[in-house]
């Protein structure tokens, strides 16, 4: 492991879920004898290569051993077998969504209990993704890397198909681009898609362990009561008689059968992920959206090549621009965030230009991959920038943004960041959305959300008065966007409250559940007051087919004067938890959901940094108008310098 350190937890202790039919044949039993440190064993995950092949705990290269004493009872054969189980992200084992949970034994699944040789167990096990090895996570071998001849040759295969030409002619219309970039576009979708379908080898990775504590338990049975147990607890990979897994650790609590003993060990492990930049930052071909691919970098450390491939954490992030709308754009260009542009100048120039004097636009993405993108000479941080504009003629609201390569269900994410100032010493928005958040990792059914029971989630577009609706969905996102409108959301509150020329922004915490109405207390529309730990928190949905969730806090912008500041979002099976802070000691709740009022998502996710220009009119009561702020003339530099889960 890459690092492994110690905690004493007093409060923990042997647990015996008790002998079935009262047989104490378990006399020790101790896990992870090989890192034989305290009575809990904190791990970094080894991230090496976990991008197509998966977390291993304790590594690749390395097993963790237990060893027991059995009392051996004359005549009886004695068999065993180990279970983990992650303790932190589980929901009870009382629940029916117990089966959910992280659990797992030895790789192959089909090994089930043991034969026990004498009166000693020594053995040994990893913690892998996929642990109960569902067919729904096979597929196939690891993708290879989009190249441009690739792309060239499939262009040419359809052109030559005049049928499927014409419906991507149709399709560049409606969606305002170019028949070169809907081609393009086209092909990445199919074989993004293709490389995401079933096939016949276990992609551990695309579900990976969870961060947290992980508990051991060994169970000893006699032959008889091992011919008792049903397979799906020999063999997790089974299922029961209604098609479902049964969590092993829920199934023990009960147990009835005669001539077993159940033990957990003392000691816990409690694991984490670091993602930082020291391994570079991808391009991925298959996720920038124009046709040219002309890679600008000379930094070894962000490209395409086989070792970033294989080995980068993170690639950068091309957003998907809502073209159902545009920005009617002021043909200026200045230093916002430098504090040269005024709010006099603002008012000034809300009379001045008038619609015929404005320029229609998009936000845009990086015009050339890499662009935007570096890495610190000590690789300390990942710079992340919004390009400034040289002249009107070029100038663009550019997005910029990093996205994680590996996911994960559930987890602390604690993010070490130094976000650009959104209000400048006069008090102008300068016209970013700072934001770290989550998004669901893949479109392909092994990373569906659990179905939504009661009328099902409104499907995801991008039309806001969106009402359809569908049983399972993979659309699930989490965020902290960072914003300088009104802290409130009613119109009619700007006269008690106008946030408009202090230096006030807002944080947003956000859950997309897509408005499934399960949560006992669902927000059908407006406001509802929810307490956590003595703060109250006052959660908005616009109507009951809206598909988020939010709650606003207003915070000074003290948090961008640092050298950086830490944003935390705690995703639990039945609650959000949004915190930030100057260190991971002194965070303030900003902000909590739980399964009460909101659906958490329970797929696998991907943690993302971005700095993006909005539509204004995205952040009700609109205070500042996004296109009465000129185009940078500088970098709006962020610095990323860690993401940890935990």
């Amino acid at each position: 492991m890459k690092r492994i350190y110690t905690l004493l937890v007093l409060a923990i202790s042997i647990a015996v879920l008790g002998a079935c039919s009262g047989d104490n044949y378990i006399e020790s039993f101790a896990v992870m004898d090989n890192f034989p440190q305290g009575d809990t064993l904190r791990a970094d995950m080894q991230l090496d290569n976990s991008v197509f092949e998966g977390i291993v705990l304790p590594s690749k290269d390395e097993f963790f051993t237990f060893s027991a004493k059995v009392k051996q009872k004359e005549g009886r054969q004695l068999f065993y077998k180990i279970y983990y189980q992650n303790e932190s992200y589980k929901f009870d084992n009382q629940r029916t969504e117990a089966n959910e949970n992280f659990y797992g034994s030895w790789q192959e699944t089909q090994i089930g209990f043991k034969p026990l040789q004498g009166s000693c167990v020594r053995d040994s096990f990893q913690i892998v993704g996929n642990p109960r090895n569902e067919r729904l996570y096979f597929g196939s071998e690891k993708p290879s890397r989009i190249t441009e001849e690739e792309i060239a040759k499939s262009k040419e295969i359809i052109r030559r198909d005049k049928n499927w030409l014409k419906s991507i002619e149709e399709k560049a219309l409606t969606n305002k681009i170019s028949v070169e970039e809907q081609l393009t576009l086209d092909i990445l979708w199919l074989k993004g898609f293709n490389a995401e379908q079933e096939g016949e080898i276990n992609r551990r990775e695309r579900r990976n362990p969870r961060t947290g504590a992980y508990k051991f338990m060994l169970v000893v049975a006699d032959a008889e009561a091992l011919a008792a147990l049903p397979e799906y607890i020999k063999d997790i990979s089974k299922t029961n008689d209604k098609g479902e897994f049964v969590n092993p650790f829920a199934y023990f609590e009960d147990c009835e059968i005669e001539g077993i003993d159940v033990k957990i060990s003392k000691r816990v492990l409690v694991a984490r992920a670091v993602l930082d930049g020291r391994n570079g930052v991808y391009i991925d071909r298959l996720h920038y959206p124009f046709s040219h691919f002309d890679l600008q970098t000379s930094d070894t450390l962000v490209g395409v090549s086989s070792y970033l491939y294989d080995n980068a954490l993170f690639e950068q992030y091309f957003h998907d621009i809502n073209r159902t709308r545009t920005i009617e754009q002021i043909p200026l260009i200045a230093d916002v965030e430098g504090g040269d542009y005024t709010l006099s100048d603002y008012n000034k120039n809300k009379s001045l230009y008038t619609v015929e004097k404005r320029m229609p636009i998009h936000p845009s993405n990086a015009s050339l991959p890499a662009r935007g993108i570096k890495i610190a000479k000590d690789r300390s941080y990942i710079g992340i920038s919004n390009p400034a504009c040289k002249d009107l003629a070029s100038a663009k609201k550019e997005n910029v943004g990093i996205r994680a390569r590996i996911g994960f269900s559930y987890g602390k994410y604690r993010a070490k960041i130094k976000f650009p100032q959104l209000v400048n010493a006069s008090g102008v928005w300068c016209g970013l959305t700072n934001a770290f958040w989550l998004a669901y990792q893949s479109d392909a059914k092994w990373n569906a959300r659990r179905p939504c029971a009661t009328k099902g989630y409104v499907k995801q577009s991008k039309n806001d008065n969106e009402t359809e609706r569908q049983t399972t969905t993979n659309y699930s996102e989490i965020d902290i966007e960072m914003i300088k409108t009104s802290k409130l959301w009613e119109k009619d509150t700007l006269g008690q409250y106008n946030p408009f020329g202090n230096q006030e922004f807002v944080l947003a915490c956000t859950n997309w559940d897509l408005a499934c109405p399960v949560p006992q207390d669902f927000n059908t529309g407006g406001i509802r007051q929810v307490s956590y730990k003595g703060q109250q928190f006052s959660l908005h949905r616009w109507t009951d087919t809206y598909r988020a969730l939010t709650s606003r806090i207003a915070l000074s912008p003290k948090v961008f004067e640092q050298d950086y500041y830490y944003y935390e979002i705690e995703w639990k099976p039945t609650e959000i938890i949004w915190r930030v802070g100057p260190s991971p000691d002194k965070m303030q709740i900003v902000g909590y959901m739980s399964e009460k009022e909101t659906s958490i998502p329970n797929n696998q996710m991907n943690v993302i940094v971005t700095q993006e220009f909005h539509y204004s009119s995205w952040w009700l009561p609109e205070v500042f108008e996004q296109g009465l702020i000129p185009f940078p003339k500088k970098d709006l530099v962020g610095k990323i310098y860690e993401i940890t889960i935990e």
